[in-house]
């Protein structure tokens, strides 16, 4: 059987609509992908944010942690010298003659640098 006219244009009447539909289709799947990758892209840009305040928060705690072990550092520093110090005054407390003699020793010595010190010149 021979296709008419009116059934040829049937069918291509068929066919267009069916591309219509096809390329409807297509652009209701382009924008629902529009949808998703800018939701995409605010989800990263949220993300980012967070992650950027996550740092700054670590580097805070770890900024302030570092205060503090310096801190501690000074002041068993402190307790050091002033143990030392202590230490250094009962000794010469308790033994005076000893210490008047390194004390005297320094003072020769340095003036016997200085005497060099002088003739050199």
């Amino acid at each position: 059987m021979a296709k008419t006219s009116s059934d040829a244009a049937h069918e291509r009447a068929d066919i267009e609509d069916r591309e219509r539909h096809a390329v409807e289709a297509i652009r209701s799947d382009l924008e629902e992908l529009r949808d998703d990758v800018t939701e995409l892209a605010q989800a990263l840009r949220r993300h980012g944010r967070l992650r950027a305040s996550d740092f700054g928060a670590e580097a805070t705690r770890r900024g302030h942690d570092l205060v503090e072990d310096t801190r501690d550092a000074v002041l068993e520093m402190r307790h050091s010298l002033a143990e030392a110090q202590h230490d250094l005054r009962r000794s010469v407390r308790s033994h005076p003659v000893p210490w008047a003699g390194v004390l005297l020793g320094m003072v020769g010595t340095g003036l016997l640098v200085a005497l060099l010190m002088e003739r050199r010149n």
